[in-house]
């Protein structure tokens, strides 16, 4: 009888501390930004860096920003790859899956009512400072 109370007992430990998880994972995104699938946005001012959401529902997006000559290859720019996302309020939490620590800065994030422009603070360009924002425009 006290091994089924030692089970029951941890039984209803773990169930408790994985609604806990998931009841926080849930608090820190925010569902008002609604991004569909195969969405392409492309930056403002010099029109060569390009987002692109491309599947439903995931929380991962792409970063392309050509390419760049180094050490004699052609390679891409600093910057591009694939990032996971959250969205927290009035920001977008983002990690490069290349970095080797899973960390999630959070930038200034906003979509347009109309969903056609998207404003993120910078996350990818050394040229500019991180404080800056990035005018995304959708491509249709």
């Amino acid at each position: 009888m006290k091994t089924f109370k030692n089970y029951l007992c941890w039984s209803v430990g773990v169930i408790f501390f994985t609604l806990l998880i998931d009841a926080c994972g849930k608090a820190d995104g925010d569902t008002s930004y609604k991004l569909n699938g195969n969405e392409k946005w492309i930056e403002a001012v010099n029109r060569k860096d390009t987002l692109i959401f491309n599947v439903p529902d995931s929380s991962t997006f792409a970063l392309k920003r050509g390419n760049e000559m180094v050490n004699g290859y052609w390679l891409p720019k600093s910057g591009s790859g694939f990032y996971e996302y959250k969205f927290r309020h009035d920001s977008i939490l983002v990690n490069n899956m290349v970095w080797d620590c899973i960390c999630f800065p959070a930038y200034y994030f906003l979509l347009s009512k109309d969903n056609s422009t998207l404003i993120t603070g910078n996350f990818f360009d050394s040229s500019k400072p991180t404080t800056a924002h990035i005018t995304f425009y959708r491509l249709k």
